[in-house]
């Protein structure tokens, strides 16, 4: 592998004969001589800080999810159960301090659901890239799924575990048309490239994520997306937003339903701002109050043109030992309608107005982390009680096979 350094500074063409090219001559013998005399008292590097470190890891992880979500009454979702574990493992060559390479094997195997139709495997493969310090990292090929969207914008706790690529391509379609995707859900990570820094106190994380190739069967579809969050003591800011693409024109004039307009080229965008304030803080206890204005450009209706729509969320968070959260959420969509923001978000953001009521748990002990929530939800669209619960048990172990300094 080559490496490409870019020049530290520009070096201006000598011109004989002219008063600037005299000087800067001589400016630049002066500071050779001042260098020289620097590098004479510098220390001279231990041969241990030269090499690049070099190693072998093996990382595995297994993520346990029991999810399921009730929605008697809802204008247009149904209830989804998903019940299974996501299981990774991969070989991480660090060929130095900036560059690593991963490869391995994601698989879902379902626990309750039909296994021919849930389960999957699929190859992991990447190159990561640190070029400067440590908090500026590019990775090209695959990465985790989980950026921390608002559930307003990506409902990450559902695709943590499949993600299904043909109903969120057929939700804009006009009725009785309807794409072959795949018979089954895809895996939970993403393909593509990611930029992830920090800059101060902003943590910036870009990517773009490729999800479908253009087929006959159907057009190409990426997402594009951005967090930049800024965090103090007791303030946390971000913007957010999400970018999906359907298109592609190579086998647009051979089939009739994109010739036609029934299969366009479209882009539902989504937009995000978060603010979380927390005026109480102590070790034992705390109070978070969170606010979020959702925008979305995208059809509200199956075959309909691409329309806006938005709503504010506030709440208050009650979170005690930073192991048990309480919560309330109210969501104030734009003319109470029960349209949608985005392609994947969470039920509770496609209705009418509503209430949210959450209890959530959260712990880790050394390489495993259990989440539970189970929020329950009071909607003008119904006099049914909905409810969504998640729980997830996380167990990630890292393994040094060989290094050498």
């Amino acid at each position: 592998m080559t490496v490409l350094q870019m020049p530290h500074a520009t070096h201006l063409p000598h011109q004989s004969g002219h008063v600037y090219g005299i000087r800067a001559v001589s400016f630049s013998r002066c500071l050779g001589a001042i260098l020289g005399l620097l590098a004479l008292l510098e220390p001279t590097p231990t041969r241990a800080e030269a090499p690049p470190i070099e190693a072998l890891v093996v990382q595995a992880s297994a993520a346990s999810t029991a999810l399921d979500y009730g929605l008697p009454g809802h204008p247009n979702a149904t209830g989804e159960t998903q019940l299974g574990a996501v299981l990774r493992g991969l070989l991480v060559l660090k060929a130095s301090e900036q560059v690593a390479l991963e490869a391995g094997l994601v698989g879902r195997v379902p626990f309750a659901l039909d296994f021919r139709e849930a389960s999957g495997a699929a190859p992991w493969l990447a190159i990561v890239l640190r070029p400067g310090p440590d908090d500026l990292v590019f990775r090209l090929g695959a990465f985790d799924i989980r950026h921390g969207f608002h559930p307003a914008v990506v409902d990450e706790s559902r695709y943590g575990f499949a993600r299904d690529y043909e109903t969120t391509y057929n939700q804009s379609l006009a009725d009785g048309v309807a794409r072959s995707v795949s018979a089954r859900p895809f895996l939970p990570f993403e393909s593509g490239a990611q930029l992830k820094a920090k800059l101060l106190s902003i943590d910036l994380d870009a990517f773009l994520d490729w999800q479908l190739l253009e087929t006959r069967a159907h057009r190409e579809k990426f997402a594009v997306g951005m967090i930049a969050k800024f965090t103090q003591s007791r303030l946390s800011v971000s913007a957010q937003l999400r970018l999906v693409h359907y298109g592609g024109e190579r086998f647009t004039a051979n089939d009739p339903l994109r010739s036609s307009g029934l299969d366009a080229t479209r882009q539902p965008l989504t937009m995000a701002v978060t603010a979380t304030v927390c005026p109480v803080s102590t070790p034992m206890f705390r109070v978070e109050i969170p606010a979020t204005w959702a925008y979305g450009r995208l059809a509200q209706a199956a075959g309909a043109p691409a329309r806006p729509h938005y709503g504010f969320e506030l709440g208050v968070d009650l979170v005690f030992a930073s192991h048990i959260r309480l919560g309330y959420r109210a969501w104030l969509p734009k003319a109470n309608r029960a349209f949608r923001v985005s392609e994947d978000s969470e039920p509770v953001y496609r209705a009418r107005r509503s209430h949210r009521v959450t209890a959530a748990f959260a712990h880790r002990w050394l390489g495993a982390a259990l989440e539970a929530r189970l929020d329950l939800v009071f909607s003008e669209d119904t006099h049914d009680v909905q409810y969504l619960t998640v729980t997830t048990l996380h167990f990630e172990v890292e393994e040094i096979l060989w290094r050498r300094t």
